[in-house]
């Protein structure tokens, strides 16, 4: 039985694998609702084999597999249930996005109608325009529902979150663009309004002039003094309302006047201020070409292969930097610039200080490279000269020609290996620059890897001449303490040769004993200068060997031979 159902739920393991974010809504709902998967049903075939458990702990161990199989078989529906659900709830919110796209895009072409141009029925367009933007406004609900929904699932990592925050930027967007329309087809609407009152005051106005000027061109006078008086006060009449109207009218055009007036003004401080803005975005962009233009020569990883070559491209640098010095005034004064021009325009703060910032961003990359490259060439040009000046200090020193000069030339060389250890951590930073030159994948990656290994192997050869000089000196030491050495040999063997050729052998008994015992204290000397001879007659062979070619050499092989000679006498 336990057989039979891990069996099962092996089987049943498989039914997982499917793709949960590919299906429509209403495949979710009948997964979810009618617990009725699309696909066949699969049937459990009867067990193949059944291993019979003997054991109590056989048993045990078979029921704990199978529990933990279980487990983990609840676990993964429950995950399945899970990604079903994120999948249900983003084809909701693809669904309710795609409605609210559609209708956003509807009453965007009913914003985008230019209706205002005609002046027939304005009022009753306005207040349909009105009407519209209520609707609008009332639809707000959407997109704020919407947004929850979709940061709901952002915020609990659901599987499609980028797309949801793709979709929802689109939507946002799309919605600024509906408000924007809708407040221009406004205002469309009210100059519309306002300019078709002012053309039918105009008509009125003109409509009574014409009226009137037919009074005032009658050639009627009167035929007596009643007839005139009468005439007389309809005229007065026609005087005080000509002057009513004259102020009326007056001021009406006056106001239309100052009104024009001050859209004019207006009008050329704002020309004014996009020709000084113009002029920044223009000097800002010349700016920035020019740096751009500089940082692709500070750009180049070319050190130089060697001193001369260092030193030149150090000349170079420095014009480039005299470039720049005069350049970062002109960047200074464009910062106060766009700080004035922000105060003059709050309505351009935002495109002013963004071209500032990326004037100032791109002139501290610029200054940032150019102090790197004039670092790096001065490191590189300070290492390959201090190489080359070493090489020419180890090799001006000449072999001692006594041991006090020997020891001195080895105090000086373990001076110049505490200098040379002293720079390690100089040419350590120089490779570990170029490694990381090399991991960015550059352009000039070739030639940086040639300068790595050309700086590598200028320190390799100033070793190598170091330790080639260090042997030197050792064997210098050792020659001069040897020529030290023999030479004292020599003079004792001097004055032992001159007791040996004295012929006295004595006259009297006495006189000879006394003769028989310097004799004997001569062999007990002779006896322990031995093995001093001996390991001069040693050493001496090793030593020649590695100054074959110096000079000394011969001198030390004659006294050698010399020396064993007399040792043999």
């Amino acid at each position: 039985m336990i057989n039979y159902i891990s069996q099962f739920i092996d089987l049943k393991f498989k039914t997982f694998a499917f793709d949960y974010g590919r299906f429509r809504i209403h495949s979710f709902v009948f997964k979810m609702d009618d617990h009725t998967p699309p696909e066949p049903v699969l049937e459990v075939p009867p067990p193949q084999e059944i291993k019979i458990l003997e054991t109590a702990s056989d048993i045990q161990q078979r029921r704990s597999e199978v529990l933990g199989h279980y487990r983990a078989f609840k676990e993964m529906a429950q995950n399945k249930r899970d990604r079903l659900e994120e999948a249900r709830q983003f084809q909701y919110f693809k669904r309710d996005a795609d409605e609210l796209q559609l209708w956003i895009l509807e009453k965007l072409q009913t914003a985008q109608e230019e209706s205002y141009r005609d002046p027939t029925n304005l009022q009753a367009k306005i207040q349909k325009h009105q009407a519209f933007e209520a609707e609008v406004q009332a639809h707000s609900n959407a997109i704020l529902q919407l947004d929850k929904t979709g940061n709901d699932m952002i915020l609990h990592g659901h599987f499609a979150h980028a797309n949801i925050k793709e979709r929802l930027d689109e939507l946002h967007a799309l919605w600024e663009q509906l408000l924007q329309k809708l407040a221009e087809k406004g205002i469309r609407l009210q100059q519309a309004l306002k300019l078709l009152l002012f053309t039918r005051q105009c008509d009125e106005v003109m409509y009574w002039i014409l009226d009137k000027e037919a009074f005032v061109t009658t050639e009627e006078f009167g035929q007596d003094l009643e007839h005139v008086e009468v005439l007389q006060k309809k005229f007065d009449d026609f005087l005080k309302e000509l002057a009513n109207q004259q102020y009326r009218i007056a001021e009406e055009l006056l106001a239309a006047w100052k009104h024009l007036n001050d859209l004019s003004v207006t009008r050329k401080e704002r020309l004014f201020g996009a020709h000084e803005v113009q002029r920044f975005n223009r000097d800002i962009d010349e700016t920035i070409a020019w740096i751009l233009e500089k940082d692709s020569g500070l750009s180049i990883d070319d050190f130089g292969r060697d001193l001369t070559t260092v030193q030149a491209l150090q000349r170079k640098h420095e014009g480039t930097e005299r470039d720049l010095a005069a350049l970062d005034g002109k960047v200074q004064s464009l910062a106060i610039e766009a700080e004035r021009l922000k105060s003059l325009h709050p309505d351009r703060v935002e495109s002013i200080e963004s071209k500032k910032l990326d004037a100032l961003t791109n002139w501290e990359e610029l200054k940032r490279k150019a102090a790197e490259r004039k670092a790096g060439l001065e490191h590189y040009r300070d290492l390959t000269s201090w190489i080359a000046d070493m090489k020419a200090l180890i090799m001006a020193d000449e072999l001692a020609k006594d041991v006090a000069g020997a020891e001195a030339l080895l105090e000086r060389h373990q001076e110049q290996r505490g200098e040379i250890d002293a720079r390690e951590d100089s040419f350590r930073t120089t490779e570990e620059a170029g490694r990381r030159l090399l991991a960015e994948d550059i352009a000039q990656k070739n030639e940086v890897a040639e300068k790595i290994k050309s700086l590598a192997a200028d320190k390799e050869a100033l070793l190598a001449l170091l330790e080639e000089r260090r042997i030197l000196y050792e064997q210098c030491m050792d020659l001069q303490l040897f020529y030290r050495d023999t030479d004292q040999a020599e003079t004792w063997m001097t004055k032992q040769e001159a007791f040996l050729a004295n012929e006295d052998l004595g006259e009297s008994l006495d006189s000879v004993e006394a003769l028989i015992k310097k004799h004997e204290d001569f062999e007990k000397s002779l006896a322990a200068q031995e093995e001093k001879i001996k390991a001069f007659c040693n050493d001496v062979p090793d030593c020649w060997n590695a100054l074959l070619d110096d000079e000394p050499c011969s001198k030390m092989r004659i006294d050698f031979n010399n020396l064993n000679a007399t040792a043999m006498k």
